[in-house]
């Protein structure tokens, strides 16, 4: 059972993003001699392109997530994420909302994705975005609501200040802090990137939008450990020698060549700025 939902998942995964004559021809040509495969995966598909058509019913107009009104959009690149105001009559409060992918939501999805909100509930941290509520809405949406952040991605506002080497590794070693401290909570980030990594116009850091990947998928640290390598070659992509050699280590796409952790990787960092030896070579 197991294994054909597995199969399932992997070919919903595939043709969800196809337009209709290619996705049919997908299908004929994986599914064609099982028409009750066919027929379930359909049936997914099917309930996917409704949810995407009554989200783009409802991009216009403002949507309730529990006590919060969605009042925009706070994404740049993602459409999953709302500027929204509480609106419960407690005090007035803004923050940004992240609605998780409709697709494959089970039972084991949001029991796992309960757990983590809680122990996110519990973060705190100066360079991640504080996380203030969470929940699944009427219409079956799980949801996460965390202080919303005004700022440009690490590797944009590094440009546009024009900032020395040092100060990008600064910046860079704030993120490593965040990301090891949400590891010492069992909490994966899953989706590391400069456009989830912000820095404020005072010049902070804050880490945003945990919960961009899948809850039941069982990935491990080693994923955000590459995912800083790949953020730090964006904030520093013409060094060469041993910084070169860390950037490599960490984006290093088996966990085994990697850095075992946010910290050893931040410490590698630390002993570069200080001109003493490093773990990469």
């Amino acid at each position: 059972m197991k294994q054909q939902w597995d199969d399932l998942r992997a070919l919903f995964d595939a043709a969800w993003p196809l337009p209709a004559a290619a996705r049919s021809e997908f299908l004929n040509e994986r599914c064609g001699d099982d028409p009750r495969f066919r027929r379930e995966l359909e049936k997914l598909l099917a309930a996917h392109d409704e949810g995407e058509a009554a989200a783009a019913r409802n991009a216009a107009g403002r949507r309730r997530f529990g006590a919060w009104e969605t009042i925009g959009r706070a994404g740049q690149d993602d459409g999953n994420v709302y500027l929204v105001e509480r609106m419960d009559g407690q005090p007035p409060q803004r923050a940004s909302l992240k609605v998780m992918a409709r697709r494959m939501v089970s039972s084991e999805y949001l029991d796992r994705f309960r757990r983590e909100r809680e122990i996110l509930a519990r973060l705190d941290h100066s360079h991640i975005a504080r996380l203030v509520d969470g929940g699944v809405s009427e219409s079956g949406e799980a949801y996460l609501v965390a202080e919303y952040v005004e700022g440009a991605p690490v590797d944009e506002y590094c440009e546009q200040c024009g900032l020395p080497l040092q100060a990008r590794l600064r910046l860079f070693l704030a993120l490593c802090s965040a990301v090891e401290c949400a590891h010492c909570n069992l909490i994966v980030h899953r989706d590391i990137r400069p456009a989830n990594v912000l820095v404020t116009r005072e010049g902070v850091l804050k880490l945003v939008n945990f919960g961009n990947g899948d809850p039941t998928e069982n990935v491990t640290t080693a994923v955000d450990v590459r995912g800083l390598g790949v953020t730090l070659g964006r904030l520093v992509p013409k060094h060469g020698g041993c910084l070169a050699g860390v950037i490599l280590k960490a984006a290093e796409s088996d966990p085994a060549q990697q850095y075992g952790s946010a910290f050893q990787l931040a410490r590698d960092v630390e002993q570069y700025l200080e001109k003493l030896f490093v773990q990469a070579r």
